[in-house]
């Protein structure tokens, strides 16, 4: 079931998607362009409605078996996973997040280097190496596997950007 509409951090009317938790996602069919293997940047605004006993995602392609994902800890911290050629290695935020209040998150990798930020503030980077693998899946908004509603994110999602670009982490 697809995302409700709703608005936006700024009470903008249809300009945010809201996720129950338990059936809505968005499905992005996948598409060649969306398996580039060098470097990513992905940046949204999220506010989180509950917070679950298990990990919940923000945002999929492949998860962490495949290719990489944004979730949500059951601790309420962010985590940002990458699998390349190399391995697979995981960014957890050191902020804890509360329900009810809106953040704005940028996941990065260049293929030396993954960051976090958070608000505008980097919260953590580590050195990390390889190309990122692909995979057949489509990517999905708050959902980690098609078909699979175990892991939902249950919140709003508003201004996501993704890019193939990458930006240095600067503390």
């Amino acid at each position: 079931m697809r995302a409700r509409i709703s608005s936006d951090r700024n009470s903008i009317s249809s300009e945010a998607f809201s996720f129950d938790g338990n059936i809505q996602h968005i499905l992005v069919p996948n598409h060649p362009l969306l398996n580039f293997d060098q470097a990513i940047t992905l940046s949204t605004w999220f506010k989180i409605n509950a917070i679950p006993d298990r990990e919940s995602f923000l945002l999929s392609h492949g998860s962490w078996q495949q290719r990489w994902k944004l979730s949500l800890t059951p601790t309420r911290q962010l985590r940002w996973t990458v699998n390349s050629l190399n391995g697979i290695k995981d960014l957890d935020s050191a902020t804890e997040l509360l329900p009810g209040t809106y953040h704005q998150v940028t996941a990065t990798y260049d293929g030396s280097y993954m960051a976090l930020y958070l608000d505008g503030e980097l919260e953590t980077v580590a050195p990390f190496t390889g190309k990122i693998r692909t995979t057949t899946l489509p990517m999905l908004f708050g959902q980690m596997w098609p078909d699979d509603a175990q892991y939902n994110f249950a919140g709003c999602w508003t201004k996501f950007e993704s890019t193939t670009m990458h930006f240095l982490p600067i503390k």
